[in-house]
Formats: structure tokens, sequence, C-alpha cells
């Protein structure tokens, strides 16, 4: 549970995972979030949310690490239903690569579809998006490490004056004694 001076939060989450062997396993997660402010307006609304997403997961040796699998998510307006209450449907498709104590890396492709509640709110619209993440980490020499990270997420709407691409980023060289 977080608080601040306006909203409280609480995360609850489970994770259920089994491996048929040493190469496959399934892990089933279900992550909530309940979000509640001191004061709602328009924006911030008190909401529950919730994602459960399946992956099933290969790993054909030490090193290389395949996941794919669907996610359900939706968010919910509390005390009543309002515009901004949405479902959305996705496929994450993902790769893990580790080489050596050096370097590993983390790709992951996340292709769907939100989808608003019929509420007239004006303010949202369906939208199709693809979120793509790169994680990776070098240990140029013993304490040095060079991180990076790439997000870029687009969203295409049916009217494409509303469609939009966000990208984040950041590279960081650390130092650790």
């Amino acid at each position: 549970i977080s608080k601040t001076k306006s909203y409280q939060e609480i995360q609850p989450a489970l994770v259920l995972g089994w491996d048929w062997n040493s190469t496959t396993g399934i892990t089933i997660d279900d992550q909530a979030r309940l979000t509640w402010y001191e004061e709602t307006n328009p924006i911030y609304q008190n909401q529950i949310e919730n994602r459960l997403s399946t992956e099933l997961e290969f790993r054909p040796n030490s090193t290389f690490t395949l996941r794919t699998g669907p996610q359900w998510e939706i968010c919910r307006s509390l005390p009543k239903p309002t515009g901004q209450d949405y479902q959305e449907l996705a496929l994450t498709l993902g790769m893990d690569l580790f080489l050596s104590e050096r370097f590993w890396t983390t790709i992951e492709d996340r292709l769907g579809k939100r989808y608003y509640l019929p509420i007239d709110s004006g303010l949202q619209f369906n939208y199709r998006f693809n979120e793509f993440n790169l994680l990776l980490n070098y240990q140029i020499l013993k304490g040095i490490a060079l991180q990076g990270m790439i997000n870029i997420a687009p969203e295409w709407h049916t009217e494409s004056i509303d469609n939009l691409a966000a990208l984040s980023y950041s590279l960081e060289l650390s130092y650790t004694f």
C-alpha cells in the first residue's frame, strides 16, 4: 500500500508457474491495482484495474528463452462506470538472451486492442497498439556496466489524426564498488 497526500494504491498480485520439463513452462500472472483518490475529477477517478496473462516459455538452452501468450486487462471506475473504463486484449512475444555474466538483453513486443465501454465521454476511443520494449545490460569491466532501455508505443485510432507514438529511452553507465 502506498499513500501520498492525494491518493492510496493497493497492488495485489498472484503468479503461478509450472515447468513441464527443463525446456518448457507456463506462467499465469494476475495483477490488480485499486486506486482511491481523496478528491476525484473527470481525469483522476477511483479505479480498479486487473491484468491477467498466460505465458508459455521455451528454453532450448541456458542462454536463450522465448515467451508468448495472451493478456486480458480491464479498468473500471468506482463507484460507477465512466468514459475511462476499458477492456484490453493483447498478445505478448518476448525473448531473453544471457551471454555469460557480462551481457543480457530482453526484448518484448505486445500487440493488442483497447476497447472503451460505450459511455459517451468524448475523450476516449478504441485503438490498436504495439508496445515494443528493449532492455540490455553489458558489464564492461568488473564494477562498470552499461544499461539501456528503449520503449516505443504507437497507437492507431479510427481517426488518423488521433494516432500517436510514444518513445522513451535511457542509457546509463554505472560504477559500483
